[in-house]
């Protein structure tokens, strides 16, 4: 299996984002619903890596004999950096200019939710000209005393 556009995800790297050992792997069986599936975590791998715009493309295939080839191109697209972030209470781990990685900012929100014992949900605005993921964190309540919270944490 190759990934043509591939460069700052290693093949490697992509080919262990595919679920099941035996699926869609080099010596495996073929399933198109699989890879179909799998393309949400080869996407992710180039999101954890600030490659918010990177696109996943349809597979192709190329059969020689009794072995199948599979090709899937990959568009990477630029990397984002965090930019604004703003709300009542923003996560400590986030910082402007850092690599934007998603895992990071679920984690940051996470830990932020349970310190505020509060639903935070981040509000993103992307800047695509100048590569940037501003985030919100607005933040939802969950009684009137988790409120009081805001003022212990720091």
């Amino acid at each position: 299996m190759t990934f043509p556009g591939a460069h700052a995800v290693a093949p490697a790297v992509l080919l262990g984002a595919l679920h099941g050992k035996d699926v869609n792997h080099p010596e495996g069986t073929y399933d198109e619903q699989a890879l179909a599936d799998d393309q949400v975590f080869l996407v992710n791998e180039y999101y954890e890596r600030g490659m918010i715009e990177a696109k996943v493309g349809t597979p192709q295939l190329a059969r020689y004999g009794d072995r199948l080839d599979i090709a899937i191109p990959v568009s990477e697209g630029p990397v984002f950096r965090l930019g604004t972030l703003s709300g009542l209470a923003v996560p400590h781990s986030l910082h402007r200019g850092d690599l934007f990685v998603r895992s990071k900012v679920s984690a940051a929100v996470q830990a932020l939710s349970t310190a505020l014992d509060a639903n935070v949900l981040p509000v993103s605005k992307v800047d695509i000209e100048h590569r940037r993921v501003d985030l919100g964190f607005e933040i939802e309540w969950r009684s009137p005393w988790s409120a009081l919270r805001l003022l212990h944490w720091h």
